[in-house]
């Protein structure tokens, strides 16, 4: 299912590219907090983040800033994104589908009839995961140190909450 590029755009591109290391590696001049070690890993923290949240965002304009996570990248991922897609379809609650519906719409995959809508669902919540992970990177930090107790503060508020 996830087997082409992901191109993520405007201001969720910039967010995306601010958390991520690689953006550092090939822009020393660009300041980013580097939390994840690429752009992929940040999309699939995101989509945890944003559907644990409740948050979802639309395509955003903007700016034109845009980033890509190449095919290659995303298919060495297949297995964890389809996972998550499965799980967005199952625990989203924004339609009146039934659980049994919810389950065809998570495991039909590209079979499905509205697969594209299902995807467009997917990257609302990646995108508003990438806003949230923003927001939170954002506030009152700006060294290495002050990034790492924010994923500290993070991880530990998360577990706090959940466990």
């Amino acid at each position: 299912m996830f087997r082409d590029d992901i191109l993520i755009k405007g201001k969720h591109a910039s967010y995306l590219k601010f958390l991520s290391k690689k953006t550092e590696q090939n822009d020393s001049k660009q300041n980013v907090a580097a939390v994840f070690e690429n752009n992929i890993d940040v999309y699939k923290a995101a989509i945890v983040m944003g559907l644990v949240k409740g948050v979802k965002k639309g395509v955003d304009s903007t700016n034109d800033d845009s980033t890509r996570m190449f095919a290659g990248k995303v298919i060495k991922e297949e297995f964890d994104l389809e996972y998550l897609f499965q799980m967005c379809m199952l625990i989203d609650n924004s339609t009146d589908l039934s659980n049994d519906e919810k389950i065809e719409r998570a495991f039909k995959g590209k079979d499905a009839v509205d697969f594209k809508e299902n995807l467009n669902l997917f990257n609302s919540y990646a995108r508003g995961g990438i806003e949230w992970l923003y927001e939170e990177f954002i506030d009152g930090a700006d060294t290495k140190a002050e990034y790492l107790t924010k994923i500290y503060d993070i991880v530990s508020n998360y577990r706090d909450e959940n466990c």
